[in-house]
């Protein structure tokens, strides 16, 4: 059974159309862009792991609408480390999993295996876009860096997904998973948004 199926599933209730645009934060291999790409919207694909890069350059060839940046998503414009996911019982790591992450507090990465990996604010990309019908967030941790600008920024956007990765963080994320849920239900544009699709 294909894992995504049900995001596709939840994906459809979107009604996204040729005219959509979409960012795709934390594209990974492409697979939830190839789906957008499909329906003929315009996606604009972030992922900062070069060894996972090469297939969004592969899907380019094949979309017209497909911009891909091998580009991670901050707070702040910069370097930062970016570590690779470990192989279970062995000292190696795994250099394309989707679940190298720019946190180190993850269980499951490896705190010795990093690169730098050039990250921009999600401003950055709202300024380049312009206002968008959804965006996708898949960012391994990341998400409790950016929730505050992705709530700053709700008016630029009709649809946020986010895929929240706490229980594999260490405790204090419990905290930050918690101020984010409880600042979006606050929040007039909290409608927009939608945790864990996958």
């Amino acid at each position: 059974k294909n894992p995504y199926q049900e995001a596709f599933k939840i994906l459809d209730t979107y009604n996204l159309k040729a005219n959509s645009k979409i960012i795709d934060l934390g594209a990974h291999k492409g697979i939830i862009s190839e789906y957008f790409l499909k329906k003929g919207c315009e996606v604009y694909a972030y992922e900062p792991n070069p060894h996972i890069f090469k297939y969004l350059c592969r899907l380019k060839l094949k979309y017209e609408k497909f911009n891909c940046y091998n580009l991670g998503i901050h707070s702040k414009r910069g370097k930062f480390s970016f570590y690779f996911k470990k192989i279970e019982n062995s000292d190696k790591v795994k250099l394309d999993s989707e679940g190298n992450s720019l946190i180190i507090d993850k269980h499951n990465i490896s705190k010795k295996n990093s690169i730098k990996a050039h990250c921009i604010t999600l401003q950055h990309i709202i300024s380049k876009t312009g206002k968008v019908d959804l965006i996708k967030v898949d960012i391994e941790g990341s998400e409790y860096e950016i929730f505050r600008d992705l709530i700053k920024f709700s008016d630029d956007f009709d649809n946020c997904i986010i895929e929240t990765h706490y229980k594999k963080l260490s405790d204090k994320y419990i905290h930050l998973h918690q101020e984010m849920l409880k600042t979006i239900e606050n929040h007039p544009n909290k409608l927009k948004f939608k945790l864990n699709y996958i």
